[in-house]
């Protein structure tokens, strides 16, 4: 994996990697990429060159593995105002980071996360806040604080696939990570899903607007936001 040696500024690639910190962020406008880099320094994106469709394909599926073994994950909410001290639920919900499909995986596999404002203060950790980030992305108190993450497989799809229903991705692909389906591919992850895991939770969806359009909806969900309300049908422990 390409990482930055923070002594250096330099790309370095590294087979098996040392202690790491990785960045969780958004982008406004265009992102730099792997080439920008070897102009000037940055973070995250301009580890993975996208030029190359190995390289892509393979930091996309490694993504997981990449935050669930740093050391610390260093979140920028570059929408969160310059302040002191913990961040509020209103601050925090307010940033377009709880908005996003790929920082859902960000914050909840790392076991350490740290919450950085726009002037780069430290504004709580994802423990700290756990009560504040759990209200706002709906994901269960024991996830967030890692107890349940060996556990994952256990948790109802369908609440797991509530986690999602309200954020959103540049490609419909992105929200699935099934690249080459287009419109589809959130049906095609529910397929593979299904092929693997007995939980009928998956069907437990619902989209009142979508069934407006015709008179049949078929059994699987267009995207994560059928997902919205699944949760509630499923009691929680924490």
């Amino acid at each position: 994996m390409w990482l930055i040696n923070v002594h250096t500024g330099k790309l370095e690639k590294h087979m098996v990697a040392p202690p790491y910190a990785i960045l969780s962020h958004t982008w406004r406008d265009s992102e730099i990429s792997f080439q920008d880099r070897t102009t000037y320094a940055d973070i995250d994106t301009c580890c993975i060159d996208k030029s190359s469709s190995p390289e892509l394909s393979e930091a996309i599926n490694s993504m997981f593995r990449w935050y669930r073994d740093s050391a610390v994950c260093f979140a920028y909410l570059e929408d969160l105002p310059i302040g002191q001290g913990a961040a509020t639920k209103l601050e925090l919900e307010r940033c377009r980071w709880f908005t996003r499909g790929w920082t859902l995986q960000e914050l909840i596999v790392p076991t350490a996360v740290r919450f950085y404002d726009r002037g780069w203060n430290d504004r709580g950790t994802k423990a700290a806040l756990r009560g504040a980030v759990s209200r706002i992305t709906g994901v269960r108190l024991g996830v967030l604080l890692g107890e349940d993450l060996s556990r994952l497989g256990s948790i109802p799809v369908a609440v797991r696939m509530s986690w999602a229903s309200r954020r959103t991705t540049t490609l419909p692909e992105d929200m699935a990570l099934i690249y080459g389906e287009g419109a589809n591919a959130f049906i095609r992850l529910q397929e593979e899903i299904i092929k693997r895991i007995n939980d009928l939770s998956i069907l437990a969806w619902d989209s009142r607007e979508r069934c407006r359009i015709g008179p049949y909806c078929g059994i699987l969900a267009a995207s994560p936001a059928d997902f919205a309300h699944a949760s509630r049908n499923f009691a929680t422990t924490s």
